[in-house]
């Protein structure tokens, strides 16, 4: 089958990396798959399978990406088009409609980042053959149900293979120190998470630190509010790295303060290497996070409720934290396997191919 990605531009993310490992396992299934995107972008090229086509639109406005992919589509017709992100997914669907070429919009996100994007979303989602989603209260949120429109879960792909298989737990028990991986980003609600750790601090945890790796739009804004906070001695900024595993191995606890969410790789890692976690009710980290069993969901987003649930989990003792962790790592190894999330995916489109 011919199928196409489509997508605004390959920027480092979570949905441009799960777009890549979709997009390698359907073309070792025997499909002819390509990812075409709007504007260039290059991030995670280096994981993406040979046989698997780039086609870069190279699109300077919104009115020249319709035009540009009205034009790609018309002149090399896919069986199916598979939506990534907000531009790509209007597009997609008003063009695929148009074209009669099967549509597939994968939701990675429970929302778009704002109302009206979000009621454009929700209405446009009737143009979809198939709707999926890494979470189901995308549902809620991005579909109509008034017309019974439905989302297909579909959760992240996880691959151990890319982070090596066992990890070295911290041996330094004079300390508890926590980590953050991800964007630097309003929507990953980072201020709170820094007046959080400030109250963990003055609760007389004195001997700790917190980890934050990545980059992003925030950094200097998160750094002078480190040092107004007076964190700065306890706050380490480790800029943007693909290695994750050197710093889940000097953490005791992972933490994803979020506003809003898909269903997020860095905690998908955190659980594999059996960290304990403390992550706000976004997207799909309820569905992961069992309050209590696997890790600690905070009732709200402000800063109170994240430092509640941390001095929560701080406050087990080592083999309940542990124990918390196997289970976060079972059930990554149950419900995010290579072959489990691969067979989803294929039986959803061999069902399209069907009609």
């Amino acid at each position: 089958m011919k199928i196409s990605f489509f997508i605004g531009v390959m920027h480092t993310g979570g949905a441009e990396r799960q777009l890549i490992y979709v997009a390698n396992n359907l073309a070792e299934l025997g499909h002819n798959v390509k990812i075409v995107t709007l504007k260039n972008g290059q991030a995670y090229e280096s994981l993406l399978s040979s046989e698997v086509q780039v086609v870069n639109l190279s699109s300077t406005s919104s009115l020249s990406g319709i035009i540009k992919t009205y034009s790609y589509f018309r002149k090399n017709k896919s069986d199916l088009i598979v939506c990534f992100l907000y531009h790509a997914t209007l597009i997609g669907r008003i063009l695929g409609t148009v074209l009669r070429i099967p549509v597939i919009t994968s939701y990675r996100n429970t929302s778009y980042g704002g109302y009206w994007r979000d009621v454009i979303i929700r209405l446009t989602s009737l143009l979809d053959t198939k709707t999926l989603s890494n979470s189901k209260k995308a549902e809620e949120r991005l579909c109509l149900k008034c017309l019974n429109k439905s989302v297909d879960v579909i959760p992240n792909y996880f691959f151990p293979d890319n982070l090596g298989c066992a990890l070295t737990h911290k041996q330094d028990k004079s300390s508890f120190d926590w980590c953050y991986v991800g964007r630097l980003a309003p929507q990953k609600n980072l201020e709170q998470l820094l007046y959080a750790f400030k109250e963990f601090c003055n609760s007389g945890t004195a001997n700790t630190k917190l980890y934050i790796l990545g980059s992003g739009p925030e950094e200097d804004k998160l750094k002078k509010l480190s040092a107004k906070l007076n964190l700065e001695d306890k706050l380490v900024f480790l800029g943007h790295s693909y290695d994750v595993r050197t710093t889940f191995e000097k953490s005791d606890a992972f933490i994803l303060p979020s506003l809003r969410e898909g269903m997020p790789n860095a905690l998908m890692e955190a659980m594999y290497f059996g960290l304990p976690s403390v992550v706000t009710p976004a997207g799909a980290t309820p569905e992961m996070i069992q309050d209590g069993a696997n890790g600690y969901v905070s009732n709200g987003f402000s800063y109170k409720h994240i430092a509640d649930s941390m001095l929560k989990l701080y406050s087990l003792d080592d083999n309940a934290r542990k124990s918390m962790g196997s289970l976060a790592q079972q059930y990554i190894k149950f419900n995010c396997s290579t072959s489990h999330i691969t067979s989803l995916w294929n039986n959803i489109i061999i069902n399209i191919s069907k009609g």
